[in-house]
């Protein structure tokens, strides 16, 4: 996403977050958790569709979120989120490549799931290699993630 500070232009890396409207617990808050690290960084209401590297241009005014955890390790790690009706199913995942070993950390219970690389992903804690796409059922909480593409930054 190309965004302009002080007249100064500049590329960030950003992921975005479709929610959709949780009609049967429609007050429901719940605590969204960085996937690189698992620190907790904003507060959400409605079910997480899909998690998509790169910025989807929606009607919304996009807000920009940074885990701060990442970022002092030197890993851009942004979100925007945005509301769409559609149907409620396994979260798709669209995951950038960083320059080293990445590790998708489920965002409700903070388990890893899986370590990828531009190249190759294999899934915890057995380091089995996976075909993309690819069903993540986390164990411990039992969400369920469907890792569609993992992509490359283009800066």
């Amino acid at each position: 996403m190309e965004i302009s500070v002080k007249d100064i232009e500049k590329v960030i890396l950003v992921n975005t977050v479709t929610l959709s409207h949780n009609k049967p617990h429609s007050i429901n808050v719940e605590f969204y958790r960085c996937y690189r690290c698992g620190t907790g960084i904003t507060q959400i209401q409605g079910r997480i569709v899909a998690i998509s590297a790169g910025y989807i241009p929606s009607e919304d005014v996009p807000t920009i979120t940074r885990c701060y955890v990442c970022s002092k390790d030197g890993i851009e790690t942004n979100y925007t989120f945005q509301t769409q009706d559609t149907k409620i199913g396994p979260i798709k995942l669209t995951l950038a490549a960083a320059d080293r070993v990445s590790t998708f950390h489920c965002i409700f219970c903070r388990s890893p799931l899986v370590q990828y690389t531009k190249d190759e992903a294999v899934i915890l804690p057995e380091f089995e290699k996976i075909v993309i796409p690819h069903m993540l059922p986390c164990v411990r909480c039992k969400a369920k993630y469907m890792l569609m593409d993992i992509v490359e930054p283009v800066l």
